[in-house]
């Protein structure tokens, strides 16, 4: 089996990291032979994205768009074309119909409230081009969708599709809790600039905190909405440590910091959540006839 993996984002984005390159090791030990595409480099990314981007969507569009294109047309050489949170960064009018006329088979795989907003809207002239009811088309057009969440596998099938609930885990083997918890209670968030915006509703009751602390990773220091807390850069090397380290010793409260249904929390799972990625994607996943 020849699987395409078209991903949104590449692997410094949490994303594709999570609900497809952790998957990999394990897919190729099982014979499925796995091609990774994604439309911008790493270095493109950091430079074209964040909350100073001012200026740059036309360039994140002028390296994303003709290269999906490509990757798209090159579909018909895989069994499967695995398409990770959606096509593009924007919604654009016949994406959808393009990926299907190529692709034999299509998964479609989400774990955010896409389906709502895109991740860059197109604004000015340029919306004319835009489709804002593409996730809705990719689910109804799919063979198969994975939802990260309950919520959103129902979203999916009133869109028509045949969902599967396949929610986003960690490799238990790479993170390990600390093998001793802090003297202090501490509340451990992690994003980036543009995503510190959510914490805003809760800063007041954060800063009220007398007995704990807050540790902000990936966030910007000079636009932390309070004082009294811990800002440290984010990386996956810093993320990920060795078995039976501690994880920065950080308690993550995943029920307080996700605000929103559409978004991902992470349940510790190892091997048998490789395993289900494998049979999700197999089950009920048909070939159409080729045009």
């Amino acid at each position: 089996m020849r699987v395409l993996f078209l991903t949104l984002y590449p692997d410094i984005a949490a994303s594709p990291r999570y609900r497809v390159t952790q998957f990999l090791a394990y897919l190729r030990a099982h014979g499925v032979e796995c091609t990774v595409a994604c439309p911008l480099t790493e270095r493109e990314w950091r430079v074209l994205t964040g909350p100073n981007r001012r200026h740059r969507p036309f360039w994140y569009h002028r390296h994303e768009t003709p290269r999906r294109v490509r990757q798209i047309l090159a579909a018909g050489r895989y069994d499967i074309v695995f398409v990770q949170k959606a096509i593009m960064s924007a919604y654009v009018r016949g994406a959808v119909a393009l990926l299907r006329w190529r692709a034999r088979r299509i998964v479609y795989d989400f774990d955010d409230a896409v389906h709502l907003e895109p991740p860059h809207r197109l604004r000015g002239p340029w919306n004319l081009i835009e489709d804002r009811g593409q996730i809705a088309k990719i689910m109804a057009r799919a063979d198969l969708v994975l939802a990260g969440n309950a919520w959103l596998a129902s979203v999916a099938e009133e869109a028509g599709a045949k969902a599967v609930h396949f929610p986003t885990v960690v490799d238990t083997g790479r993170f390990v809790p600390a093998a001793q918890g802090p003297d202090t209670y501490r509340i451990g968030w992690i994003g980036n600039p543009s995503t510190m915006v959510h914490l805003e509703p809760i800063s007041e009751v954060l800063a009220s905190l007398e007995d704990a602390e807050v540790c902000l990773v990936g966030a910007d220091n000079a636009r932390a909405p309070w004082s009294n807390v811990e800002v440290r850069p984010w990386s996956l090397e810093r993320q990920v440590c060795a078995k039976g380290a501690p994880l920065h010793g950080l308690r993550h409260t995943m029920c307080g910091l996700a605000c929103w249904r559409g978004a991902r929390v992470y349940p510790a799972r190892g091997k048998r959540a490789a395993g289900g990625f494998t049979r999700g994607m197999a089950r009920g996943v048909r070939a159409p006839a080729r045009p």
